[in-house]
């Protein structure tokens, strides 16, 4: 099995199993970003296309949004919560 993801822009992502394969309960490739605004863009353009996409979700980590890619593999797209320790 084979999944390639990209985005338009050049990015591409390959994902690639060989054989039967169990993840773990809350198992998922993740995509931090810098600004929560994108996470924004990214489920507003996801759900325009018709993709199956979580609602956008804040707590006191991050704000974040996850999506099913081909296959069923779980994204997450993801903005860390700034603090003072972190700058």
């Amino acid at each position: 099995m084979i999944a390639i993801l990209g985005d338009g822009a050049g990015f591409v992502l390959v994902l690639q199993r060989r054989e039967a394969v169990a993840y773990p309960e809350g198992f998922h490739v993740g995509f931090l970003v810098d600004d929560v605004a994108l996470v924004h863009a990214v489920h507003a353009r996801a759900t325009a296309a018709g993709l199956p996409i979580s609602p956008v979700e804040t707590d006191n980590r991050s704000t974040r949004t996850y999506c099913r890619a081909p296959e069923g593999y779980l994204v997450e797209v993801g903005c860390p919560r700034v603090t003072a320790s972190r700058g």
